[in-house]
């Protein structure tokens, strides 16, 4: 069963659009070349993806003063909530 082309017919751009984007294939090699050349498409996606996120080498100039700035914050945030939190409170032994 074919797609109804009369939906399109009000706008014919969007109409050829999508006859260019999903062409009608004519037999199952065509529509292997096109499924493989679809998910070669999205594997150079992901892999510019995980570039992006991932880089190969690691910029220590960055790297140390991140962590250290993560850990003075979370032993600020620790201190500071046992000052205003825990500090009223007794306190048993972790044994």
């Amino acid at each position: 069963m074919g797609l109804p082309w009369h939906v399109f017919s009000q706008n014919d751009s969007l109409s050829e659009k999508f006859k260019s984007a999903f062409p009608v294939l004519k037999n199952k090699e065509q529509v292997v070349d096109r499924m493989e050349a679809f998910y070669k498409q999205i594997e150079r996606d992901n892999m510019e993806c995980r570039l992006a996120v991932f880089p190969k080498e690691v910029n220590n100039k960055r790297l140390i003063p991140l962590l250290c700035s993560e850990g003075a914050l979370a032993g600020s945030s620790l201190y500071a909530l046992n000052e205003m939190w825990y500090k009223k409170y007794d306190r048993s032994s972790w044994v």
